[in-house]
């Protein structure tokens, strides 16, 4: 009995202090493999820090969990659009969103950034200026949490629950699937190397949901990147 208390708490212990994150110091091979599948712009890119503070988006995907209050459209109805050059109608073209087309052969680059608050090890990494998403990580000894931002500059189109009140932008819980990095992440570290998949606590949206019942859509983001980062001396 004594025997499987004491294997029973030294799993706990694993879990607890190295089932956060794993270590790979082959992961920085991965990501400049990973480096080579973007645009070519973007790896010719001059800018020093650019090159030093990158992430690469290679899944992106978000979950309707709500899809029973959906209302089809009346698909007898033909949406139209005038061609300025023939004035002619031809019908209505949408164009892919970034979930449709992000993937391991097609990634997606973020801005990437980290600096020490103390012992914590703080990466966000993300993408837009007016509007867009970005991923918090904090790393603490070998404990790791993350954190998942939406930002919208056009309006108050959000909410974090139904309770709050409509917001242009917020931030919210994240759960980590699987953190790979490449070395632990200790003070006197200048550069760290990571993989990333991740799965943010749903929210609420208010535009493109005309035809859902409530008028919103409940949404949860999951996502999978690399990052590289260089990291400043702490003041």
């Amino acid at each position: 009995m004594r025997q499987a208390f004491l294997l029973f708490m030294l799993l706990l212990f694993c879990k607890f202090s190295f089932g956060q994150y794993k270590l790979d110091p082959d992961l920085k091979a991965q990501y400049w493999e990973q480096f080579k599948r973007l645009p070519e712009e973007v790896r010719n890119d001059s800018d020093t820090d650019f090159k030093d503070n990158l992430g690469i988006l290679f899944d992106f995907e978000i979950d309707t969990l709500n899809k029973n209050d959906f209302e089809p459209i009346d698909t007898s109805l033909k949406l139209f659009s005038i061609n300025p050059e023939t004035g002619e109608e031809e019908p209505l073209a949408t164009n892919r969103n970034e979930e449709e087309t992000v993937s391991m052969e097609h990634p997606l680059w973020l801005n990437c950034e980290c600096k020490f608050k103390g012992d914590i090890l703080e990466i966000h990494s993300g993408i837009g200026s007016f509007s867009g998403f970005a991923v918090n990580i904090r790393l603490a000894g070998d404990r790791a949490s993350a954190f998942y931002t939406k930002y919208e500059s056009s309006g108050k189109v959000f909410r974090a629950t139904l309770t709050d009140e409509k917001v242009s932008g917020f931030t919210i819980p994240a759960m980590i699937h699987d953190l790979t990095i490449d070395q632990k992440p200790t003070k006197g570290l200048k550069e760290i190397y990571g993989r990333i998949s991740v799965a943010s606590d749903s929210y609420y949206v208010y535009v493109n949901a005309w035809n859902f019942k409530h008028g919103y859509i409940h949404q949860r983001v999951r996502l999978q990147f690399y990052f590289r980062c260089h990291v400043p001396e702490p003041h």
